[in-house]
Order: structure tokens, then sequence, then C-alpha cells
């Protein structure tokens, strides 16, 4: 019997589907309208009634923004380590140090920063994130863009949900932005600024660029690859495709705005009772009229009485129900108040501790997110770097990590403090101490740090705000170390820090 591969497996699991036919991957473009629409406010079912007034409480716009702004609040950074095992301070660690500012150099000109920070919001609201790499010949850069995953159609392999086959894009181009060539075959535009629509197909061998029906370039892959990046905001178990963050929250947003709602009209009412009368028929009320120090005069049967919406009761138990909505929303979403700013409760500030505490949610939520995220953004660099290599860029062979921004304010004078002790008692080496501090590479900072310390040594400066009177000694030079000066005193050896 032939053992079943991988991508047999992956379509058994699947329930006999392939992973592009499953349920979830052919309601994806109708789940991008929807997403799309709640994010950006379209939160009610039905039509307002004719003098109608609603509340929209735009929680899941807040929920994807503050996730976003956690994720990319400041710029990634890069972290090249060479392949393979080599001594330090070789050739290789000064190639990966190369590698990590030309790293920054790209991420500069193409303002990624930015693009990843729009990248977050579209993958958290509608489930899934893309860009695209190509080369730019005038800038000598790859040039990085970001993609509508709705205008995406691709092809991967059924047990490496990472390679992918073919990927055709969509989009709406002019004839003023394609080269002569291109525009030339289309025939004769009279608008050269009109939108036509325009498809790339690409495979690891091919790719070709249609516009308006018609192939106006295309043949040999000049990448060798597909030079796209597709990933997933939440992976579902055996799904290409993934999830919103607003999944779970759409429901209860919709509740939220309703009772909003109704008790706002409630309020309204409440502030302009409502008078009702019993006993009395139509004709001997058409003459009453309502204002300040008006007069009724009612038959003896007939009772007025005003009419209250809110007593017994009425308008604790709408707040309180609104409450509980208010707080099922930071629950789910995973964003507890506390990471809006709100960090009281009553008159008493919490503690740094706890407050970490309470933020436990957001960090975990933060955790899958940069997994994700953190994954598609070491495929994005090196992507980059092929295609350089491709055009000339004398690029090392490394291995890159993504270094995140902290997720939380930091009280850095304390934090300074507390490793400053850790390394005086020997429990924290320096350079463990300097990235706490969030140094990416500490041990080329070190190396700086002593090299410096040795200048200012030569220079006859003291670290510690003075001079030093006596000219440094050279490494094997003078007395050696235990010597004592002709009082029998033992002199000490220069100390970092001028102690």
């Amino acid at each position: 019997m032939i053992a079943p591969s991988g991508g047999m497996l992956a379509a058994s699991i699947n329930g006999l589907q392939p992973t592009y036919n499953t349920v979830h991957a052919q309601g994806r473009l109708m789940r991008y309208i929807t997403y799309k629409g709640f994010y950006n406010g379209e939160q009610w079912d039905t039509r307002p009634a004719p003098g109608e007034v609603r509340h929209t409480l735009n929680y899941a716009r807040v929920f994807v923004n503050k996730a976003a702004s956690y994720l990319f609040g400041e710029a990634v950074g890069y972290d090249a380590t060479p392949v393979g095992t080599v001594r330090k301070g070789g050739r290789k660690e000064d190639r990966a140090r190369e590698v990590e500012r030309w790293l920054e150099d790209v991420a500069a000109w193409n303002d990624l920063l930015s693009l990843d920070l729009a990248t977050a919001v579209a993958a958290g609201s509608m489930g899934d994130g893309a860009w695209t790499v190509r080369w730019d010949e005038e800038e000598g850069l790859p040039r990085v863009t970001g993609v509508d995953p709705a205008m995406l159609d691709v092809r991967w392999r059924a047990d490496d949900l990472r390679t992918l086959l073919w990927v055709r894009q969509t989009y709406y181009v002019s004839a003023a932005e394609l080269t002569a060539e291109q525009a030339g075959k289309l025939g004769v535009v009279t608008d050269p600024y009109s939108a036509m629509q325009a498809q790339e197909s690409w495979t690891a061998e091919r790719w070709e660029l249609w516009v308006n029906g018609v192939m106006v370039d295309g043949g040999l892959n000049p990448y060798g690859e597909i030079p796209y990046i597709i990933f997933p905001n939440l992976r579902l178990p055996h799904e290409f495709w993934g999830e919103s963050d607003l999944v779970d929250l759409m429901d209860l947003n919709r509740e939220l705005n309703l009772r909003v709602s109704v008790f706002g009209r409630l309020l309204d009412v409440a502030g302009n009772p409502v008078t009702v009368i019993t006993g009395a028929s139509d004709e001997e009320t058409r003459t009453l009229t309502l204002g300040p120090g008006r007069l009724w005069t009612l038959p003896e049967s007939a009772k007025a009485e005003v009419l209250r919406l809110l007593e017994a009761g009425g308008g604790a138990a709408h707040v309180q129900y609104i409450d509980l909505l208010y707080r099922a929303l930071h629950d789910i979403s995973e964003m507890p108040r506390t990471s809006f700013g709100d960090s009281t409760s009553g008159t008493m500030a919490r503690s740094g501790v706890a407050l970490e505490i309470e933020l436990q949610p957001l960090l975990h939520k933060l955790a899958r997110k940069r997994g994700i995220l953190g994954s598609a953004l070491v495929r994005r660099a090196q992507l980059m770097m092929r295609i350089a290599r491709l055009h000339g860029e004398k690029l090392g062979e490394v291995n890159i990590a993504i270094q995140w921004p902290p997720a939380l304010p930091q009280d850095r004078l304390a934090l300074i403090q507390q490793e400053t002790l850790l390394v005086s008692k020997g429990i924290h080496p320096v350079t463990k101490s300097m990235q706490v501090l969030g140094d990416a590479d500490p041990e080329e900072q070190l190396r700086l740090v002593l090299e410096q310390a040795v200048q200012l040594q030569v220079a006859g400066i003291n670290l510690s705000g003075g001079s030093s009177s006596a000219p440094p000694v050279a490494a094997g030079q003078g007395q050696a170390a235990g010597a004592t000066d002709g009082q029998g005193s033992a002199k000490a050896e220069p100390v970092l820090g001028g102690k």
C-alpha cells in the first residue's frame, strides 16, 4: 500500500475537498465585503424608521486600530545572523551588519512603518494581508506594495500553505501608467487616464500582464519565484485564508448599538414626558394643547397621567445591560480597558505589576499576531534580498529575525538601574542587559563601548567627569598587575567608569 502524501492527507482533512475549495475559502470574498462594511460603520441590518435616531458605537474599528497600533507603534528592526558557524569578528559578521543597514535603508525608502501599520489594519479587519515585492530600476531598490487580498486569486500546495503555485492579481490601471511598448499594444486610447482592468498572472516560471483583455507584457519570470507574500490574520486549522478580528464582535457590537439607541429614545421621552388620558373620547381631547401654564378641563370620568418609563429601576436595568455588553466586547476582543489608558480604579492607581497582569489578554493576542506577522516579515525580507542579489547587490547569506518594539510602556530609568545592579552582581552579562534595554545587536554595541573606553583613556578623559593627570598605560607596558608604588601601596589599574 502506498503511503498517502501530505497533499492527500490535507485533502482528507477537508472532507475530500481541495484546500482552495473549502466552505471557508469559497466564502472569503463575501466575508471581505461584510467585514469591510462593518469596520466602516455599516452595522445595522435594517433601514431606520422616519425620525428614528440610531447610535453606532464603532468599537469594531477601534479594537482593530488599537491592536495594529500596539504591533506597529514603532518600526520593527531586523537582526541578521550569519548562516553557519563563524568566528566572532570575522568577515561574515561584518556582512551581517551590512545586511541590517541595507534592510533599514529599504524600510526607510518604502516607508514600511506606514505600510505595515495599514496592512495590519486591513488584515485585522478583513482577515488576510498581502504584499508584493518588485525591483525599482530607477532607485536600485526593491519596492514593497500592499495588495488588497480581495483582488487576489491564489493556488498553493495542499501540504505546504506557504508555497504558492500561481497568483493572479486584478486591479485598475490607466494607459499613462504603462510603458510605451505596453500601451502601444492596446491600439488607440482616447483618454490616457481612463481606468482599464488589468490582471497579472504569476508562476515560478512565467508571468503575464493583461489589460482590457489584451496581453501587453509577459515572458519568463525575472525573479524565479512568485513575488507575493500572503498571510492570514488568524490561521484556521488546515485553511490558507485567515479570519478577521471582527468575527466574534459583530453581534455584540450590533446589540450594543441597538440598546444604546433604545435607551437614548427612552431618555428623550423621559425628558419630554408623554401624557396619557384615559376615559375620554377623541372629540373631548382634540382641543387640548400642550404648553407652560395650560389648563385642561377633562370630563368627570377622565384621568390624565404622565408616562414614566424609567421608574421602578427601569433605567438602571438598561444601564446594567449596556455595561454587560460593553465588558463582553472588551473581554472577547482581548483588549482590556487598561489598554485604552484607563489605569485607575476609583481614586487608587494600580501598580505596574497589576497593570501588566490586567494586560495579559492583550499580550497573548499580540503574541499570536507576532507569530504570524513575524514569519511574513521574515519571508518578505528574504524575498527583497533575493531580488536584490539578482540585480547585482552583494548581500551575505544570513538568517533574519524580527525585533519587535516593546508592547508596553517602560520606566527606562528604573530598567537601567535594575540592569546595572544585575550586571554588578554578576547575574546578567553586559550583552544580556543591553538586549533588555533594546539594543538589537548587543555584541556590536559592547565592542563600540569598549573601543570608545580605550579612546577616552588614551585621551586622558575620566568617564566620571574628571581628567586623568597620569598618561594611560598601554597593555603590556608599565608595572604588572599587583605592583606597588614606592610606599608599598598597590596601584590600581584603570577601571571603566573611572572608579
